[in-house]
């Protein structure tokens, strides 16, 4: 379980989750790769080879991988698992299309820009 406000989780829910062995990270965590790279692969149906902890790809390509950053790719992954159709607006420069690039690059399908 994700929640980027875990300290707004009502009791109830945090203690239900601990009671079935979901962990929950604090605020301070969610900036750490070894946080976030197991989420983002969990939700992407990715599995981390060996007793690494983080994702290569997002190294190699030199993506600076952030909790809005994964919960928008996860965002986009429920949507095209769905078949539901997503639109990215946001001003130039923001990184819609790197988030774009990245995320083909995790469910390994090719991603062209064709600028006219």
């Amino acid at each position: 379980y994700l929640s980027l406000n875990p300290e707004k989780l009502p009791p109830v829910v945090s203690q239900a989750l601990d009671t079935i062995g979901v962990f929950i990270p604090q605020r301070e965590q969610l900036g750490e790769r070894v946080t976030l790279d197991p989420y983002l692969a969990k939700a992407l149906g990715i599995r981390i080879p060996g007793d690494n902890k983080l994702l290569s790809l997002i190294d190699n390509e030199e993506y600076v991988l952030t909790s809005d950053s994964v919960m928008q790719m996860i965002y986009i992954n429920e949507r095209r698992m769905c078949g539901v159709p997503v639109i990215i607006e946001g001003e130039t420069g923001v990184g819609k299309t790197e988030l774009m690039r990245i995320l083909s690059l995790l469910w390994k399908i090719p991603y062209e820009i064709d600028v006219d």
